[in-house]
């Protein structure tokens, strides 16, 4: 379990936490089963610290240090871990399912069976990385280093996998993987290039294959990487010479100023609507907890008004039972001294 004087230090605020994390670097760190879901934790000193079985869905992790993090079963569903150090963590069966990892460092890091679909690993350094059986289906690779990765077992039906660094040393043994999309469409702003075409699928090892053919003739391999970024920049100038003609004709009709106050208004009303969406959900989790600690706090009250009451019941039924007694006494004494002196002798012997 957390411990809960560091959890609540945590909260406290990331400059409060890191400046404790320099001042006592020795002490471990112990965040086990905390819930920090949406928590802002950017740039936080995690690093070594026991974060299994953790949630941090949805919470920033941007450029948190996370060095030898245990990380372990733990929840980090659409986090932000871009720019993250990751490197030697264990995340053995983690969730990071639709986590942004973008430029994140795990170079031998252990993410065996961790679950990363559509994950975004775009220029991520995932080198010298244990991948083994876990599951990178839909996964975004554009750029990524996966060099000498072990990839054995792992799922990446619909990986994006354009300008992906491997080599000899990257293992794809029993991989699972129908198909593979090597390109981006910029106009219609989605993936392409799928491999092998719809509705074929790879044969069993059939990406293992076509990248030991690539690595075989590396010549052929650059002239394919070479050919994806032509079609990339083909696709940017014909997406920008349709742009500019579109303001070409808001120009045309309108004139220069006109065009630009009607896109600086989008903007801002864009802008606007963003931001009351990122306030409101910021309000409700705010409200939520409000509300959870006044309904303990509410409990507290009760409870103690409950044991109060009992004891103060006691006490009038302890000092009831002492006048009860007193009287008793009292009775019996007046009792004994109304009789005749010869029966208060035999009562009361004389000594």
């Amino acid at each position: 379990m957390a411990n809960i004087e560091q959890l609540e230090r945590l909260k406290q605020g990331v400059e409060a936490w890191n400046q404790w994390r320099k001042q006592y670097p020795d002490i471990p760190v112990d965040l086990s089963r905390a819930n920090l879901t949406y928590a802002n934790l950017s740039y936080a000193n995690l690093s070594g610290a026991q974060l299994s079985y953790a949630n941090f869905g949805g919470a920033d992790l941007g450029s948190a240090d996370l060095n030898k993090a245990v990380l372990s079963y733990v929840t980090l569903e659409r986090a932000n871990l871009n720019r993250a150090n990751l490197s030697n963590a264990n995340l053995n069966r983690a969730n990071l399912i639709e986590a942004s990892l973008i430029e994140a460092t795990l170079s031998q890091a252990n993410l065996n069976r961790a679950s990363l679909i559509a994950a975004n690993f775009s220029k991520a350094n995932l080198s010298q990385t244990n991948l083994s059986q876990a599951n990178f289906g839909d996964v975004n690779f554009r750029d990524a280093d996966l060099s000498d990765a072990d990839l054995s077992g792992a799922t990446l039906t619909g990986a994006y996998i354009e300008g992906w660094q491997i080599n000899s040393r990257t293992s794809l043994q029993d991989v699972i993987c129908d198909y593979i999309f090597t390109q981006y469409d910029l106009e219609a702003q989605q993936i392409s290039g799928r491999i092998p075409s719809h509705p074929e699928s790879f044969a069993p090892d059939g990406l293992a294959q076509l990248v030991q053919s690539a690595l075989a003739q590396p010549e052929k391999a650059t002239a394919f990487n070479q050919q994806n970024h032509q079609n990339s920049v083909e696709q940017l100038l014909t997406l920008l010479r349709q742009t500019q003609e579109r303001l070409d004709k808001f120009q045309t009709i309108l004139g220069d100023q006109q065009v630009q106050k009607l896109l600086v208004e989008r903007y801002e009303q864009e802008k606007i609507i963003l931001i009351d969406q990122y306030r409101q959900s910021q309000a409700v989790l705010a409200e939520k907890h409000e509300q959870e600690q006044r309904q303990l706090a509410a409990q507290h009250e009760q409870a103690i008004a409950a044991l109060t009451a009992q004891h103060e019941q006691l006490e009038q039924f302890f000092e009831r039972q002492d006048e009860l007694a007193q009287q008793a006494s009292i009775q019996q004494c007046r009792q004994v001294l109304a009789e005749p002196k010869e029966q208060r002798e035999q009562i009361v012997p004389e000594v």
